[in-house]
């Protein structure tokens, strides 16, 4: 899923948010006025690591809303945690809700789901999604679903691995009840610990969202929405790998990093040629270009376009040796291992499969 940061909290003064070099990413263009961020599929992820309503961002927050609208080739999930804070934080212009914006609302108890239900189905969203990340206990959504306000369920369990274990009817009574509303259900990540009857399962971050996915507990209806149906072919199993994520994260703050798409040639190559021979690729220019302890024209040897892994390396931080420790920690002088490899690559087809969503 995409992401875009455009503010993080100010050390400076504490309660209080400040503007990230991404602040008008969407709205970004090149020199022949097309719009540097392409359309996609998935939704855009608002601000992940903050309330989107936060009083500290109240100032910014008004800056948001005119690229909202004008983006509407664009999907945006707004994250917050506390729906009484809404109604006053909303435009003038907002009417019914923008068409282009969803709601993602964060249930992490009973006494939360409890002070939601009389609020959902009147907040003003074109869609309003639950997000029950992390799942910490058992949760009864039915009056919640029992609304009509909820457009889809999210949840997954707990990346600390010294968090909450994750118990597999919590997520099974989530689905019973989303299938009984006939609402999308999406089982996103078992979380670092699983409890399958009475054996626990610790599972590494990049088999978790896979693990999801194999229990077969997600749940789209017969009929569903077309954003439902959205999410079902592309956003509804996101890599849940801690590291990865937090990887995007940092790189979303950075301009120059940010600024690196697909191109419409690169989008053409990848549909003619397919994922897994732009992974040989990714491999073989990894192997030539990155992985010898001296590369020739080091700085310079991965070219800003002419290939879909070009601009995927620059924008990860995978161009050179430089870049490649500054970013990744992987240190100048050595060779990298057949695992750096392999680590690199894997992080260069995530940033493609994040651009195509």
């Amino acid at each position: 899923m995409p992401i875009w940061s455009p503010w993080e909290r100010d050390s400076a003064a504490p309660g209080r948010m400040r503007r990230t070099t991404s602040w008008n990413l969407p709205v970004r263009r090149d020199r022949a006025g097309n719009w540097k961020k392409p359309g996609t599929a998935a939704p855009v992820l608002l601000c992940p690591d903050e309330d989107f309503f936060a009083e500290g961002a109240d100032d910014l927050r008004d800056g948001i809303y005119p690229m909202l609208r004008a983006r509407e080739d664009l999907l945006f999930l707004l994250l917050t945690s506390d729906v009484r804070q809404i109604p006053s934080r909303l435009p003038r212009d907002w009417g019914s809700g923008y068409p282009n914006v969803i709601l993602g609302i964060r249930v992490l108890d009973q006494a939360a789901e409890e002070a939601l239900a009389p609020r959902l189905a009147s907040l003003p969203f074109a869609a309003r999604e639950l997000v029950l990340e992390p799942l910490w206990g058992p949760l009864d959504i039915s009056p919640l679903l029992q609304t009509g306000g909820a457009s889809a369920v999210f949840a997954a369990g707990d990346d600390d691995p010294q968090g909450t274990v994750l118990d597999l009817s919590w997520v099974q009574g989530i689905r019973a009840a989303c299938e009984a509303a006939s609402v999308p259900f999406f089982f996103c990540s078992t979380g670092a610990r699983l409890r399958i009857g009475e054996k626990i399962w610790s599972i590494p971050g990049r088999y978790r969202a896979e693990q999801a996915k194999k229990s077969g507990l997600s749940f789209l209806p017969e009929h569903p929405t077309p954003l439902a149906e959205s999410f079902s072919r592309q956003a509804a199993f996101p890599s849940r790998d801690p590291a990865l994520d937090d990887l995007f994260l940092r790189l979303s703050k950075s301009g120059f990093r940010s600024g690196f798409s697909l191109s419409e040639e690169d989008r053409r190559y990848l549909r003619e040629k397919g994922m897994e021979t732009i992974r040989r690729h990714a491999g073989d220019f990894v192997a030539k270009r990155l992985a010898p302890a001296h590369p020739a024209r080091d700085g310079k040897q991965t070219p800003m376009r002419g290939h879909p892994v070009f601009p995927a390396q620059h924008a990860t931080g995978c161009c050179c040796r430089g870049c490649l420790a500054k970013w990744h920690g992987i240190p100048e002088g050595v060779p990298l291992t057949e695992a750096q490899q392999r680590a690199v690559t894997d992080i260069l087809m995530e940033w493609i499969r994040r651009e195509l969503m």
